[in-house]
This record gives structure tokens, sequence and C-alpha cells, in this order.
């Protein structure tokens, strides 16, 4: 996998931020100080900036663990399963795309299942694919679904992913719901996560839904919209 790069005001905020991006615990990770710099021209607070990808081993033997994920990983096992018309125009939509942001080589295989398709990308450059937070492997969903929307001509639920991120990233977020639900239940008072992608946030609402000790309402505008944690009184 690509090299990925973060910062952060800290040298441990920095890896928080690597290891969100990544969506991985600090154990799958190798990471690299780069040391410090001011933040423009040289002038204002200093920022510390790392770099990591994920372990050899992180990346072989992860696995999906969200039930949707794993049950479609399960099927792209199966040789020679059919895709409807809509699941072949995607995948090749979606190689065409790869193919204009200059990834060459990179293979993507198909599973439908009900009215929901999953394009899992194999490539060196898992990285690129990935971008920062994993914004552009959520812009190249997002473009895949509006076109299978399209082409279908009824909702069409896609997932694009590449070296387990997703799955990765899932088990993250609901990790660090679980530990922020605590602490707002141990303060007594509520907690703000970090700004978040709507897709990020749809996780953690949904971690803590079943927990009746708290309530999480975003709150927030643009890129600054986060999930905040209420402990119920």
């Amino acid at each position: 996998m690509d090299w990925m790069e973060a910062k952060g005001k800290s040298y441990g905020e920095a890896v928080e931020a690597l290891l969100l991006s990544l969506g991985a615990d600090r154990s799958e990770v190798e990471i690299e100080e780069l040391g410090q710099k001011r933040k423009l021209f040289g002038l204002g607070d200093k920022v510390y900036l790392v770099r990591g990808r994920l372990k050899k081993e992180a990346v072989d033997g992860k696995k999906h663990e969200d039930v949707s994920l794993e049950t479609l990983s399960r099927e792209i096992a199966k040789i020679g399963a059919d895709l409807s018309e809509t699941g072949n125009e995607s995948k090749a939509f979606l190689e065409k795309i790869l193919e204009g942001m200059d990834i060459r080589g990179a293979d993507v295989r198909a599973v439908e299942t009900g009215s929901a398709l999953l394009l899992e990308i194999t490539s060196g450059a898992g990285g690129r694919i990935i971008g920062r937070k994993g914004e552009t492997l959520e812009a190249l969903q997002t473009i895949v679904e509006i076109f299978a929307t399209r082409h279908k001509g009824a909702r069409y639920d896609v997932i694009v992913d590449t070296e387990g991120y997703r799955s990765r990233q899932q088990s993250r977020l609901v990790e660090l719901a679980g530990e922020m639900a605590k602490k707002a239940v141990a303060k007594k008072s509520r907690v703000a996560l970090k700004p978040m992608s709507s897709a990020e946030r749809k996780v953690v609402h949904a971690a803590l839904q079943e927990d009746s000790s708290v309530e999480t309402r975003s709150e927030g505008t643009g890129d600054n919209r986060r999930v905040v944690i209420f402990p119920v009184k």
C-alpha cells in the first residue's frame, strides 16, 4: 500500500489523524516521523508530520467485518457469478475512472446481492484510491452509485472498497463511539467528536443507537459537522 501523510499539533495528534485516515489500529501501521514545520511561510505554530502505511500482514489478513460486506466478499469468491447489466456497466465505469486516474493494472472484482453491488479494487495504489480520510474512495463510491442508479432507473446501493479499508474504518469508528459514550456518561456532560464525513457520522450514530445511556446528534455545518454524544439523565 502507498504511504499516506498526516499532521497534527502534536506527534500523538498526527498519529491519530493518520490512523483515522487508514482506518487501522496502531499495531497495524508502519509509521515514520517526518519532523515539524511551520504552518505557512515559516510562520505560525509548528505542526508535526508523520507518514504511514498498512503493514503487509494487516493488508493480507484483514477480512470484512461488517455483515453485508462479509456476505458480499464471500460471494466474490464464487467463480462465474453472473452480474446484471447494471452491475457490468458499473464495474466498467469504475475501471474507466481508475484508468483516468492513471492507476494501471487495477483489478476490480464485483458481486451483486439483491439491490446492492460490491466493487472491490485490488491495486498497488491503495493510498491514492483511499485518499485523505477516505475522501477519494467515498467520492468514487458516490459517482458509481449515481451512475448505477441512473442506469437501473431505481435506487441501487454500491459499495466501493479497497484493501478492506471500509471494514477497518467501521470497526475503528464503532470502538471510538463506545469509548466516547463511556466518557460522556462518566463526565455527565456532552462529548463532541472530531469533524467527520456523513458516512462516518452514520456509523457512529448506528453504533450507539441501542445504548440507552446516551443519545447522539450531529452539529455544525460543512467540514465542521460532527457527532455530539449526550448522557441520558
